[in-house]
């Protein structure tokens, strides 16, 4: 038989050996290139396993021809599980942290509908992603939960400092006053920013880094 490939696929394609690209007279298929078992054409077609056609003409049956096909079955992106965020943020589906290629989200584990990505996270709502790679989009999808937080007793806090150089500055270790920030500090992780809108968006440019100094 004259076989046409490569032959390459995604594993929900669901491809026999039918679907391969085999031509001739009367093909048969078999696991081995001599003897082995006659396999039905119904087959489900396996990633990296060697399937064998012979074709029969005038009662003679030929040679065997080795046909290897790739299924590619992606998996589900990366990620945590359940994220947190604070209620002081606009929350949607792009501010989860997810590792992948062509990420989808959708609203449920199996089948469901595809969301935007800019749809509104509800607390305790369960999502999903998925991902695509070489063109195949992963039948497993990762579950993600927000974990929105909205009561830390957490409230405002100013304190003077003597300028004992006289000099417009002072050091202090911010750290210091964690307990005045949140009481019972020790079970919560602080960073300090230049401003409130760099505080409220981490954002990383206008961070504090060296706060205990």
């Amino acid at each position: 038989p004259v076989v046409t490939g490569p032959f390459t696929y995604c594993i929900q394609e669901n491809k026999t050996l039918a679907d391969l690209n085999v031509t001739g007279t009367n093909i048969q298929w078999y696991d081995a290139l001599t003897g082995g078992n006659l396999l039905p054409d119904t087959t489900l077609v396996a990633d990296g396993v060697g399937y064998y056609a012979s074709q029969t003409i005038g009662g003679c049956e030929s040679e065997r021809v080795e046909v290897v096909a790739t299924v590619h079955d992606t998996p589900a992106p990366s990620g945590v599980g359940v994220q947190s965020f604070c209620d002081t943020q606009v929350l949607t589906l792009a501010d989860f942290v997810v590792t992948g290629t062509g990420i989808v989200f959708y609203d449920s584990a199996v089948g469901g509908n595809v969301l935007p990505i800019t749809t509104l996270l509800v607390d305790g709502v369960e999502y999903w992603a998925s991902q695509t790679l070489n063109g195949c989009e992963s039948v497993a999808r990762l579950s993600l939960t927000p974990d929105i937080i909205s009561d830390l007793p957490a409230h405002d806090f100013a304190m003077n400092a003597c300028d004992n150089l006289n000099d417009g500055t002072e050091k202090a270790d911010l750290s210091f006053y964690n307990e005045d920030i949140v009481p019972a500090s020790h079970g919560y992780s602080f960073g300090y920013y230049t401003d409130f809108a760099s505080a409220d968006n981490e954002i990383a440019a206008n961070e504090i880094t060296g706060f205990t100094d």
